[in-house]
C-alpha cells in the first residue's frame, strides 16, 4: 500500500503548525468551558444535554469551517507563490495535478477526523444530560463535516488560482464573510427538515464537493495539459443524475435548486472560459480524437476558451428548454412553473456582454493584458448595465425600468419583450468573434 507524497506532506505541515496545536488545545478547553457551565448556570432541565451539544457543535464548526479551510488556502497559496516570484513549488513534481489535489484533501480529511473525535466524548456527556438522542447528534456531525468538506474543496480551489496573491485572499475573505454570515443566520437548521431533507442536503453537498475538485484540478493543472474534461463531464453527470431526480420525485422545489443551480453553473463556466487563452498546446491538439463523429463529443468537453464557452452554452440552453417543457405542462404538471424566457433572455445578454469584451480584449489588448481581464471587465459592465445606466436619462429623469433591456428585473418582469433584443445582441457579438477567428485561422494558414 503507497501513500500519496502530497497526503503525507500535508499532514505534516498541518500537525506542524502551531495554528492547528493552538486550535485544538482551545477547543478542548472552550468545550470543557462549555460542559461545565451548561449545567451549572441552566440547571439540570429537559433540554441540557440539547443545549450542551448546541455549544460544542457550534466551536466544532467554527473549527472545520473557518481554521481547517483557512490553513488549507494559506498553505497551497504560499506553495503556489506569486506573480512576481515566478517560483510555484508545486510543479516541481511528477504525480499529476489530481494527485496532489486529493493529497491535500486527505490531509485536511484526516484533522477532520481528529476534531470530531476530540468532541465525542462531550457528546456523550451531553446525551447523559437528556434532552438529546444519539441519532441527533449524529445527523448534525454530519451536517457539520459535509460543510466543511464543501469550505475545504471552496478554499483550495480559490487557492489555486492562477491569479495574484492579493486577489486569491481577497476572494477568500469574501467567501469567509460568506460563511461566517450563513453561520450567524442557522441556514442548516431552517433548511435540513425530515429525513428526506438530511440526505438531499448530504447528497447536494457530495455533488459541489465532486464539481469543486474538477474546479481546483483544473485551475492547478498547466495549460498545455488536458485538464478540463473531468470537471465538465462532473458537471454533465450531476445535472442529468439531479434532473432525473426532480421529475421523477415530482419535487417542485428540487426542480427550482437544479434550475438556480444550473444558471449559476452556466454563468460561472462562461466566465471561466472567457479568462483562458487563445489556441490549443501540441499535447490538446495530439489527443483529439480522429473520427468526427467523436470530436463532435470531445469538443464541448476538452479544455480552451471555446470550448468551455459552447459547453456553457449547452448548460444554459438545457436549463431554459426544461424551464419551458414544465412550464407547458410536459415533464412536470406545474402550474406555475419557472420562465424559459427569463432563462433565455438573462443568459444570452451575459453572454453578449462575455462575447463583446472578449472581441474587444482580441482586437486592441491582447498583447497588453492577459485573458483574465475579460470576466473582470465583463461583469464590471454587466453590473454598470443593471445598476447605473438604467438611471442615465438625458433628460434627467429616470427611465422606465421595464423598457430598459439590460436592466436584470426588466428582463424578468417582461421577458418575452426582451426575448427578441436578447437574441439579437447575442447573435451581434458572437458574429464578430467567429469571423475574428476565421480570419486568424486563414492568415496562420495563409502564413505557412
Amino acid at each position: 500500500m503507497t501513500i500519496n507524497a502530497f497526503t503525507l506532506k500535508e499532514l505534516r505541515q498541518l500537525t506542524r503548525t502551531k495554528s492547528i496545536a493552538v486550535s485544538l488545545v482551545a477547543f478542548l478547553f472552550v468545550a470543557l468551558a462549555i460542559a461545565y457551565a451548561v449545567p451549572v448556570f441552566a440547571g439540570m432541565r429537559q433540554d441540557t444535554g440539547e443545549m450542551m451539544f448546541a455549544g460544542i457543535n457550534g466551536l466544532l464548526e467554527l473549527m472545520l469551517c473557518v481554521v481547517l479551510p483557512s490553513e488549507v488556502f494559506s498553505f497551497l497559496d504560499r506553495e503556489r507563490g506569486s506573480s512576481k516570484e515566478r517560483v510555484d513549488f508545486t510543479m516541481l513534481t511528477a504525480l499529476p495535478p489530481s494527485e496532489v489535489i486529493d493529497g491535500k484533501l486527505r490531509g485536511a480529511f484526516a484533522l477532520m477526523a481528529l476534531f470530531s473525535t476530540a468532541a465525542l466524548p462531550f457528546g456523550v456527556l451531553a446525551h447523559l444530560m437528556h434532552g438529546i438522542t444519539f441519532v441527533s447528534m449524529l445527523r448534525e456531525l454530519v451536517l457539520t463535516l459535509c460543510a466543511s468538506c464543501v469550505a475545504t474543496h471552496v478554499a483550495l480551489a480559490l487557492a489555486a488560482m492562477k491569479l495574484p496573491r492579493i486577489v486569491r485572499r481577497c476572494l477568500y475573505v469574501v467567501f469567509m464573510a460568506v460563511v461566517v454570515g450563513l453561520a450567524f443566520a442557522s441556514l442548516p437548521e431552517s433548511v435540513v427538515g425530515g429525513e428526506g431533507a438530511f440526505w438531499r442536503v448530504v447528497a447536494l453537498s457530495a455533488t459541489a464537493c465532486a464539481i469543486l475538485r474538477g474546479f481546483a484540478i483544473s485551475f492547478f493543472a498547466p495549460a498545455v495539459m488536458e485538464r478540463d474534461a473531468s470537471l465538465r463531464v462532473t458537471i454533465a453527470v450531476a445535472a442529468v443524475g439531479w434532473l432525473v431526480f426532480a421529475l421523477a420525485t415530482r419535487d417542485d422545489g428540487a426542480l427550482a435548486v437544479w434550475l438556480v443551480s444550473s444558471v449559476v453553473c452556466s454563468l460561472a463556466l462562461a466566465i471561466y472560459s472567457m479568462a483562458q487563452p487563445l489556441g490549443y498546446s501540441r499535447r490538446m491538439v495530439a489527443s483529439r480524437p480522429r473520427r468526427a463523429a467523436l470530436r463532435v463529443l470531445w469538443f464541448p468537453l476538452s479544455s480552451g476558451a471555446v470550448n468551455g464557452f459552447a459547453f456553457a452554452c449547452l448548460v444554459g440552453a438545457l436549463a431554459a428548454a426544461v424551464a419551458r417543457f414544465v412550464a407547458a405542462g410536459w415533464l412536470m404538471p406545474v402550474r406555475n412553473g419557472p420562465g424559459a424566457w427569463s432563462v433565455a433572455t438573462f443568459l444570452m445578454y451575459f453572454f453578449a456582454v462575455l462575447l463583446l469584451t472578449r472581441w474587444a480584449w482580441r482586437i486592441f489588448f491582447s498583447r497588453r493584458f492577459p485573458p483574465v481581464v475579460v470576466p473582470l471587465l465583463a461583469v464590471g459592465i454587466f453590473l454598470f448595465l443593471q445598476t447605473v445606466a438604467p438611471y442615465m436619462g438625458f433628460d434627467g429623469d429616470a427611465v422606465d425600468l421595464n423598457s430598459t433591456p439590460f436592466y436584470c428585473l426588466g428582463i424578468l418582469a417582461e421577458p418575452e419583450m426582451h426575448f427578441r433584443q436578447a437574441a439579437i445582441a447575442f447573435a451581434a457579438t458572437l458574429a464578430p468573434n467567429l469571423a475574428t477567428s476565421a480570419v486568424a485561422a486563414f492568415l496562420r494558414r495563409r502564413g505557412k
